[in-house]
Parts: C-alpha cells; sequence; structure tokens
C-alpha cells in the first residue's frame, strides 16, 4: 500500500502538466441530437466520504475553485476556476501505524524526487485544530520551460496519513499557498 499513494500523485502531476497537450485533440467532438436536453454538469459544493472507523471526513468547496475528477486514492481535488495549472489535492492512507510512518513518508518524498522535483524546504505546520501539527516540504519542478511548485503536508491522525498537496505555477504561488492552508483549516469530521 505504501507504494500506490506516490504513483498516484506522479499520476495527478503528469496529467495536470499534460493537460494542455490533451485538450488539442484533432478527433471530432460528437454533437448531442438536437431533440436532447443540454445536460449541464453538477457542481459540487462538498464532498463527503467515509473514512476506515465510520468517521465521515467533509471537504467544502472554496471560492474560486471547482471540484475535479478526483484520481484513485484521492479523497478530493480541486482546480483553480479558470486556470488549468492550479490544483490541491486531499489524500489518505489507513492504517499505518506510527512505527511504520517514517519509512511510508520517506517513500513517498523519495518518489517525488526521483520525478525530478527538487525540495526547497521543510518545516513543522499545524493549520487547525482537527490535525496534529505535520510537516509541510515544498518542491519546485521545472516542465516545458515553466516553473512551478508542490507543497505536501503530511500529518499522521488516528493511524493514517493525510497528504494534502497544492501544485500550481511558481508566480502567484503566495496567492495560491493561501487556499491551501484555508483548504486544510476547513476539513472537518464527523
Amino acid at each position: 500500500m505504501i507504494r500506490f499513494i506516490p504513483h498516484a500523485l506522479t499520476l495527478s502531476l503528469l496529467m495536470l502538466c499534460a493537460a494542455p497537450a490533451l485538450a488539442q485533440d484533432d478527433k471530432p467532438k460528437e454533437e448531442p441530437a438536437k431533440d436532447a436536453p443540454e445536460k449541464k454538469p453538477v457542481r459540487l459544493l462538498v464532498v463527503e466520504k467515509t473514512i476506515d472507523g465510520g468517521e465521515v471526513v467533509i471537504i467544502k468547496k472554496m471560492d474560486g475553485w471547482v471540484f475535479g475528477e478526483a484520481p484513485k486514492g484521492s479523497l478530493a481535488m480541486l482546480r483553480a476556476a479558470g486556470e488549468e495549472s492550479s490544483q490541491l489535492e486531499v489524500r489518505y492512507t489507513p492504517n499505518i501505524q506510527k512505527d511504520k510512518l517514517a519509512s511510508h513518508l520517506t517513500s513517498f518524498h523519495s518518489s517525488l524526487k526521483q520525478m525530478g522535483l527538487s525540495q526547497v524546504s521543510t518545516k513543522n505546520n499545524k493549520f487547525s485544530e482537527i490535525f496534529p501539527e505535520g510537516v509541510e516540504t515544498e518542491y519546485s519542478l521545472t516542465s516545458n520551460g515553466k516553473k512551478y511548485r508542490l507543497i505536501v503536508w503530511s500529518v499522521h491522525r488516528k493511524d493514517g496519513v493525510w497528504f494534502v498537496t497544492g501544485f500550481f505555477p511558481e508566480q502567484g504561488r503566495d496567492a495560491r499557498y493561501t487556499s491551501f492552508s484555508t483548504l486544510i483549516q476547513s476539513i472537518q469530521f464527523k
């Protein structure tokens, strides 16, 4: 189970960087039948998911962000409205005991470095009363000449590991960091 999270995050990052290229698909688009009613996508305002132990995690939409399709292993993914290259993601891995935590986190961060991300900083950070103090690690990445930042906040809570990630262009990092911290502070449980 330890190896799945890094690969899922890797997939998320690759899809994010590849999104503009994928959007330029030359295939013709199917037009809906003229008599068919137009389907408008439903925009979620909140994601509620039951996790191990029966606890329900509640993640609310924030202004300027929309829920996207969360990849496998992710509880929620938000994308900046009108911007393809910024995303926030919440992941949870159950059944990680404290004695296995260090190896789990080391594996996760090693996989990011193997992908070519450069670690910029690491610090302890406590965002809310719901979570204990976690570790925030920031990485830099250059893709197609553009500079990006990946911020990973990891925390151990009730025998599970939580990863909240923010991926966005380096320019505008401070504004996106505010959304990143707001997301963590807004997570609730019932």
